[in-house]
């Protein structure tokens, strides 16, 4: 079970960041089949590989509020490429804070199309502070997944509170909320989301002829 207070500031020592929420028209949760059929592969169908490598890399977003400030995210590889599951690093920094780490893993399901996994939040050992199920879809260049309130409870008592996480990737165009939930259902705080978008890095040169035209 989690044990972390709060899990959208799990960290190397990050402050507090609110919780957020991806768009729910452009999130789809598909739960998963009974039973542990072998998945099934369709090579139609990209699979927790294939969006793994297309999520692999550095992004620049925004937090969102009036004081809006720049947002770094960098996503590695975890696993040996060809193992299930697959599983990634997500570093997400904000100026003047500490980068929030968090692991997640993707898995296929008996459904091509479908996938499941787990999302943990890592301490700044680098080490899991607890752990919730992911469910979700491939879909067209990307992914969706997301957590459910009630299978993802981090604190104790009073304290304790539901984390609905999602994430959602159309091959460029990252997506990543959090929503906080209390107890009783109600949320805690305001929902957040942060829309990310690749760094592309272009190498070349430019100059100029003697007769003044560019080169």
């Amino acid at each position: 079970m989690p044990v972390t207070t709060d899990p959208t500031t799990a960290s190397t020592g990050a402050a507090a960041v609110g919780p957020t929420l991806v768009l729910a028209a452009a999130l789809v949760v598909l739960a998963g089949c009974a039973g542990t059929p072998k998945p099934a592969v369709d090579p139609s169908q990209p699979g927790p590989e294939v969006v793994a490598d297309r999520l692999i890399g550095r992004y620049v977003g925004q937090s969102p509020g009036r004081e809006a400030r720049p947002v770094a995210l960098t996503i590695r590889r975890q696993s040996v490429p060809g193992v299930n599951p697959v599983v990634i690093e997500l570093a997400q920094q904000s100026v003047g804070e500490d980068a929030r780490r968090f692991a997640v893993s993707i898995a296929p399901t008996a459904v091509p199309t479908r996938v499941e996994g787990v999302f943990a939040p890592l301490g700044a050992d680098g080490a899991a502070v607890g752990d919730c199920p992911l469910t979700g879809a491939i879909r067209d260049e990307g992914v969706v997944m997301t957590t459910d309130a009630a299978t993802c409870r981090f604190g104790t008592g009073d304290a304790e509170v539901g984390l609905v996480k999602e994430i959602a990737f159309d091959g460029e165009r990252l997506l990543i909320a959090d929503r906080v939930v209390a107890v009783d259902g109600a949320a805690r705080g305001a929902d957040r989301v942060i829309e990310f978008l690749p760094v592309h890095r272009y190498r070349g040169w430019a100059g100029r002829r003697d007769d003044g035209s560019d080169a």
